[in-house]
């Protein structure tokens, strides 16, 4: 009985979607905090003060109530470790299913 397991390369492209998925949910989340029709509320809603907000981003993910940060600190790191982690795994899918591709003209 032998087991069929996935190319290294499909894994690769797995993980890369997968973590393009997760990247997605986590920039979801973020933008939650920012402010869309009625700015005041994010500020009220969030930090429990009813002010505008002296700043507001998406990108990075920012929301800024009387000097203090609203969005939690470990958005923008998940986000920038998440694309890192898409590219790499991009990347080398391609790469494995090129070398892969060659081993089997030589073969």
């Amino acid at each position: 009985m032998t087991s069929t397991l996935p190319s290294p390369a499909k894994i690769a492209a797995w993980i890369a979607l997968l973590a393009l998925v997760a990247g997605g949910a986590v920039h979801a989340y973020g933008l939650t905090y920012l402010p869309f029709l009625f700015p005041e509320d994010a500020c009220y809603f969030n930090a429990g003060n009813k002010v505008t907000p002296d700043s507001s981003s998406g990108m990075p993910v920012s929301l800024v109530c009387d000097g203090a940060e609203i969005v939690p600190g470990w958005v923008n790191p998940l986000l920038l470790a998440l694309a890192v982690t898409v590219v790499a795994a991009t990347v080398a899918s391609v790469v494995l299913a090129l070398r892969a591709r060659a081993r089997k003209r030589r073969a």
